[in-house]
């Protein structure tokens, strides 16, 4: 998958920076170091982190896959330099259509209100 990318860009790896967190914690646990670096310098963010757990709770399972991914976001929108955000979601997120077009969806309930009763 990546072939073109190295061939076209030889020496991209490079600019891959890997960034710990813990998505249960505020600030996604990210250290003062690391939040300066992403306001500062990075122009893409690949956010690939979730639970696939089918038998997580509820309020885990929120946790880890909308309001992380919401505390994300917010972060993201302090990057100066930030060109494109790439989520990669669950595979199973759309499981009730018989096709998946690469349309956003209308979730089944308000996130918000759904957030507020797991709290």
């Amino acid at each position: 998958m990546f072939d073109r990318l190295r061939d076209e860009q030889p020496g991209c790896a490079e600019k891959v920076i890997a960034i710990s967190s813990e998505l249960t914690q505020p600030e996604l646990g990210l250290t003062k170091e690391d939040q300066d670096k992403s306001m500062e310098s990075i122009d893409i963010v690949f956010h690939g982190a979730a639970t696939i757990r089918f038998n997580e709770s509820l309020r885990d399972a929120m946790q880890l896959n909308v309001i992380a991914t919401r505390q994300l976001l917010h972060l993201a929108q302090k990057m100066k330099k930030l060109e494109v955000f790439v989520h990669v979601s669950t595979a199973y997120a759309n499981r009730d259509r018989k096709n998946t077009e690469e349309i956003v969806y209308p979730p089944p309930v308000d996130p918000r209100k759904l957030i507020e009763s797991l709290e």
